[in-house]
């Protein structure tokens, strides 16, 4: 992969990873413990859009776990070869999952 290649992927992991902070913002809120009266006054949706708001944001950290790690790959010039194999990852694959880490062949 060309230096070209690896800065366009480069971007859109960083816009992601932006998108996904700023997502985190303000999810923050939504994520807050649920007061008891809610439970006692007939308010368990409150309780289901905690666990709701929970789930999403352990998604967001795992993806962005996984583009912090694909930012790395590209710093130390392995990005865009399968950790698996070794063998390059088809672009194709790259442009839907720009930190994928295997090609089609290792998944």
């Amino acid at each position: 992969m060309n230096i070209g290649e690896q800065t366009r992927f480069k971007i859109m992991l960083l816009a992601h990873r932006e998108e996904l902070l700023e997502l985190e913002q303000s999810a923050l809120q939504a994520a807050q413990p649920v007061q008891s009266d809610e439970v006692t006054t007939g308010r368990p949706d409150a309780i289901q859009g905690q666990q709701m708001a929970q789930e999403t944001q352990r998604r967001r950290t795992r993806d962005l776990a996984r583009i912090d790690a694909a930012l790395q790959r590209i710093a130390n010039g392995s990005y865009g070869r399968c950790v698996q194999c070794a063998e390059e990852i088809d672009q194709r694959r790259l442009e839907i999952n720009p930190a994928a880490t295997h090609c089609a062949q290792c998944v």
